[in-house]
């Protein structure tokens, strides 16, 4: 009887051994995708910051001069269509970094989904 209760428990242990390690490979597959994912958004973000640049400096003296009013609009809205689709990092204090994809632009706000489904409107 204490040999048939001692198989039981090893069995057991066995069982939760397995267990276990399918939760860490699991977890280090998370991992994974998680640090694929940030690359992919710091990447993304690294280009809407060099769009940001050329966004802004679409209405300077300089460019005025060389463009018409409309071929300025028509620049501006070129970017915020090359925005849609890409992905963002925000980061919110006490809670660290968040990745959301541009989903909708509506002048002047940007509808942003979060992985974790939350939405947000930004200027």
């Amino acid at each position: 009887m204490l040999q048939e209760f001692l198989v039981n428990e090893l069995n057991h242990t066995e069982e939760l051994q397995a267990s276990l390690r399918n939760v860490k490979e699991e977890l280090n597959v998370t991992v994974k995708q998680r640090e694929n994912y940030k690359k992919k958004c710091e990447s993304q973000l690294a280009e809407l910051e060099m769009l940001t640049v050329s966004k802004a400096g679409v209405g300077n003296n300089n460019h005025a001069s060389q463009m018409s009013q409309s071929a300025a609009d028509s620049q501006t809205m070129l970017l915020d269509q090359m925005l849609m689709g890409k992905f963002i990092g925000k980061k919110f204090a006490g809670y660290g970094m968040f990745y959301a994809v541009v989903a909708t632009y509506q002048k002047p706000y940007y509808k942003v989904v979060y992985e974790d489904g939350d939405c947000e409107d930004l200027t």
